[in-house]
């Protein structure tokens, strides 16, 4: 009797409770987010949606097709962009404009680096010739004083 008992209420929390699919934890019915990690628990199934409405790309929501901008979330539909479809010819013009971008970045990285380098080592030898200066007007102090 009492097995039958526990073994009624294991099915009764299993019929009142569900399992994240992401984290596996379990929770009760009725929540549309995982208690845990936040995964939504709402089954996404297609819908039809009639041809004087589209869905928002950001939230999902359903809106009338002449509007500019979602009524939930403000997205703008007049951001995206069209795509293109390009010719072997623009491709293979557009891959030549990237190849001479890349080669004229590098040689200006280069030339950057040169200069940089150049002027570290101006930095330097001016720095050895003031230490210089500094030593001699120092070894002339301690020569007068000295005497």
């Amino acid at each position: 009797m009492i097995r039958y008992i526990v073994q009624k209420r294991d099915e009764t929390a299993k019929r009142d409770t569900t399992v994240c699919p992401l984290c596996g934890s379990t929770m009760e019915n009725g929540y549309n987010f995982c208690t845990s990690c936040g995964f939504s628990l709402i089954p996404h199934q297609p819908q039809n949606i009639p041809q004087k409405e589209k869905r928002c790309p950001s939230c999902g929501a359903i809106v009338d097709k002449n509007y500019n901008f979602c009524t939930e979330c403000g997205y703008s539909f007049l951001q995206q962009p069209k795509i293109t479809k390009l010719s072997a010819e623009e491709r293979k013009e557009l891959r030549e404009q990237y190849k001479m971008q890349r080669e004229i970045d590098q040689h200006w990285k280069f030339r950057q680096k040169r200069i940089e380098d150049d002027m570290l080592r101006n930095i330097k030898s001016q720095n050895y010739k003031l230490k210089k200066e500094d030593d001699k007007e120092n070894r002339d102090q301690y020569d007068e004083l000295t005497k």
